[in-house]
């Protein structure tokens, strides 16, 4: 194995050693091949006499002519760019404009690079985003606006992007999301809100079939409507963590199978609560100042993996009896008894 691993680490020092060797200028670029993929590294670039300060500067098509190249990846990281306007760059799949200075995406941006796939914008400044802000990228499939700072969301930014699957919207100071923001994203897989200042989750704000996972832990989500997930059909993965939900209703995700509702001080759980999770096999309440484990646990049948930590509970009751139950966290309460061999658990990692 330790041969095996050496041999590993040879391997990739190696094949980075061949591409810097091979890297070439590419007017204020670098540029490599990797199979019939064209790297493009703009980033950290020294402005060329003549160019606007704040903008970016795009390699000239002639100076990487020469390479037999299929689709372009292209790397302008850190390089205080303020405004994007019009870009070529013919066959891109990936853009990388991360770390930069980014306000505002003129609305012809993107109109010429309909082949892009992926998207990073990650780290900017962006405050608002409008209709035209994606124009013409519909075969998009992956978008990273995270780390921005957008305050508010409607739908209008989103439409077009019918092959949309990964989303982040983490690290942002969202407060208010119209209820339709994200339902014309019919492919999209992956959603994460995480680290915003929502607080209010309303109408049918997550009814997409596609949905996956999805991520709003990190907020200040008080409520949650009845129908926020109507037509989720294929929700697996649910984080509602440190958020300040109070109560926790019948939501109806037959598909759910990882719900996080940790972190949520007081939260309570209404007697329907969990009929529809039949499929659910990792649960964590803990952290919830919960002084009893709700009744409602023993629906879940499958349940795998279960978290109670941190919290007021004296007694577990009979509402633990899950006989799929492989790992269960109870340590951190006020537990004054608990018989494994009463409660008939056949865990393989119970930690009190």
């Amino acid at each position: 194995m330790p041969n095996a691993f050496l041999r590993l680490i040879v391997f990739v020092l190696c094949s980075n050693v061949v591409a810097i060797l091979s890297s070439k200028r590419c007017d204020v670029c670098t540029c490599h091949m990797v199979d019939s993929l064209l790297v493009l590294n703009c980033s950290d670039t020294k402005a060329r006499q003549g160019d606007n300060s704040g903008m970016i500067r795009q390699p000239y098509p002639e100076s990487y002519a020469d390479y037999a190249y299929k689709t372009i990846e292209a790397h302008f990281e850190n390089n205080r760019i303020k405004t994007l306007s019009r870009l070529v760059l013919i066959n891109i799949n990936s853009l990388f404009l991360a770390h930069n200075e980014i306000t505002a995406i003129h609305p012809e941006t993107f109109v010429r690079i309909t082949t892009l796939k992926t998207l990073s914008l990650k780290d900017n400044n962006l405050q608002t985003l409008d209709e035209k802000s994606f124009h013409g990228l519909r075969n998009l499939q992956n978008l990273d606006l995270s780390h921005n700072k957008l305050q508010t969301l409607d739908e209008k930014p989103f439409h077009g992007l019918k092959k949309l699957e990964n989303l982040d919207l983490s690290h942002n100071k969202l407060t208010n999301l119209s209820p339709g923001t994200f339902s014309v994203l019919q492919s999209l897989k992956t959603l994460s809100l995480s680290h915003n200042a929502i607080e209010i989750l309303e109408g049918e704000m997550f009814s997409i079939p596609t949905l996956q996972t999805l991520d709003v832990s990190f907020n200040s989500i008080l409520q949650i409507g009845l129908n926020v997930f109507d037509r989720a059909y294929n929700l697996r993965t649910l984080n509602l963590s440190n958020n300040n939900i109070a109560k926790i209703d019948d939501y109806k995700i037959a598909s759910l199978e990882t719900l996080d509702l940790s972190c949520n001080n007081n939260v309570t759980v209404d007697p329907n609560a969990f009929t529809s999770f039949k499929s659910l096999k990792w649960l964590s309440l803990s952290s919830n100042n919960l002084e009893e484990v709700p009744s409602q646990v023993g629906m879940l049948a499958k349940l795998r993996v279960f978290h109670l930590e941190g919290n007021a509970i004296k007694d577990l009751g009979d509402s633990v009896k899950q006989p799929m139950l492989e790992e269960f966290y109870v340590q951190n309460n006020n537990l004054q008894y608990f018989d494994v061999n009463a409660a008939r658990l056949r865990v393989s990692n119970l930690q009190i």
